[in-house]
């Protein structure tokens, strides 16, 4: 199953993309409410996929993307073999 992580503060936003992304099967979605929250549950959870608004609160969408991009734990546990 993907796991897809969906960053917004915008609480319409997130639930509208939550629900259109959640009526595929093999999506699992979870939900962030601003970038540090989602900083943690993507270290926690590790998705797929990180869709995430440019302007929140604590930590923007750019700030988020760095972060994760520089935790070398999360591209380890996210590597798959094929």
């Amino acid at each position: 199953m993907t796991k897809i992580l969906v960053v917004d503060d915008e609480p319409t936003d997130r639930m509208l993309m939550a629900t259109v992304l959640g009526t595929n099967p093999e999506y699992e979605v979870f939900e962030a409410v601003d970038g540090q929250d989602g900083l943690n549950l993507a270290l926690k959870m590790h998705p797929d996929l990180i869709i995430t608004d440019v302007k929140m609160p604590k930590m923007n969408g750019y700030q988020l993307a760095m972060q994760v991009r520089m935790n070398s734990a999360y591209f380890i546990k996210t590597r798959r073999t094929h």
